[in-house]
């Protein structure tokens, strides 16, 4: 059974209120409510956290506009290795198929070029950019393979010093965080890592600001598994990569 007890009266509750009290109290109540309401807009309408940012991985290097022929390792001897294709503009599926094949892993010094991308007009807000070594093992020995060639800067670029620890992270001096990206309004970045001393596998995080508020960090990896560079300090034996067909393998 359920009893009801009657609602009592402004009078009754508080009968020695005055007019100006109450209009005081009724000015209160409406300030809160106006709080409330704006809260609720601050918030973008059907705002999903998994269209503020997203991250593009991709094969060309922003600093040279293309791809490029990586310093490798191989753990393999020079005889044991066939003809790498040489790499064509834009496309190097052929050659990323040879290192795999030969399970190659980038040497000394890598570039990871990205776009992060919003779908949403507000704008969500990059504040910042770590390195992160995720596992440290001896280098690598074996072949070591060496390009020909280096490339100018682009704007977004930091550079990673992965002997350190944590990774010390420099960039240069024309641009800082944070940084805004939206729909119309992306950012490019290149994250330039280097080893002296360890086989390391790394991952790249960035600190954002999401449009409803939520501070979030997004990993840029290599397809959910961390980057890999190892240095050739390790190596017995170095050539280097044909420029063409005609070129002499090795040399």
């Amino acid at each position: 059974m359920s009893i009801t007890t009657p609602k009592p009266t402004i009078s009754e509750l508080s009968p020695t209120v005055s007019r100006k009290q109450w209009k005081r109290i009724a000015i209160a109540g409406l300030s809160a409510v106006a709080l409330l309401v704006l809260v609720v807009v601050v918030r973008p309408f059907g705002y999903d956290p998994a269209d503020a940012i997203s991250i593009q991985n991709t094969p060309i290097d922003f600093t040279v506009g293309q791809a490029t022929s990586p310093d490798l390792v191989i753990p393999k001897n020079l005889s044991e290795l066939d003809r790498p294709p040489v790499i064509d503009g834009r496309n190097r599926a052929p050659f990323d198929a040879w290192a795999m094949k030969h399970k190659a892993v980038n040497a000394n010094r890598m570039s990871v070029s990205f776009v992060a991308r919003s779908s949403m007009v507000e704008p969500t807000i990059i504040t910042g950019a770590r390195v992160q070594v995720v596992r440290r093992e001896t280098p690598l020995s074996g072949t070591w393979i060496a390009p020909d060639g280096a490339g100018t800067q682009p704007v977004r670029q930091m550079y990673a010093n992965l002997d350190t620890t944590p990774p010390a992270i420099t960039k240069d001096e024309n641009w800082a965080f944070p940084l805004r990206i939206s729909r119309p309004d992306p950012e490019a970045f290149t994250v330039v890592a280097r080893t002296q001393n360890c086989h390391c596998y790394w991952q790249i995080e960035l600190d954002v600001l999401l449009p409803g508020g939520e501070a979030q960090t997004v990993i840029v990896d290599n397809n959910g598994k961390p980057f890999e560079l190892t240095s050739a300090s390790n190596t017995y034996s170095k050539t280097f990569l044909p420029n063409s067909d005609e070129q002499p393998w090795p040399r």
